[in-house]
């Protein structure tokens, strides 16, 4: 799925965001976010009719976040590179707090 989304993100960067091993690392620190609704296998993220609807609404809330707290002003994908950045710098925690409150 990540490759996939990562296209769509490319073509449609206000509205798509890509899910990756890196955002998924939220889910280890709180399943009580979003992203639990993911299945995973140990190597991927298979696409799967789930997995599917998990990105929709994953994709969801990054637009939502982005009319949220920005007005709409920042792009999906810009939103979900926010918290991709918590996650490498070692603020997976804070990550998985600013999801569950958005």
């Amino acid at each position: 799925m990540s490759f996939v989304s990562k296209i769509r993100m490319f073509l449609d960067p206000a509205n798509s965001a890509t899910p990756d091993w890196q955002i998924m690392k939220i889910n280890d620190a709180d399943r009580g976010t979003i992203l639990s609704r993911f299945r995973l296998q140990p190597t991927q993220i298979p696409i799967n009719v789930q997995n599917a609807q998990a990105y929709e609404d994953w994709c969801h809330k990054m637009r939502e976040s982005s009319r949220q707290y920005f007005d709409n002003r920042r792009r999906a994908v810009d939103i979900e590179r926010g918290l991709f950045q918590l996650v490498q710098s070692g603020r997976v925690a804070v990550a998985a707090q600013i999801l569950k409150e958005s």
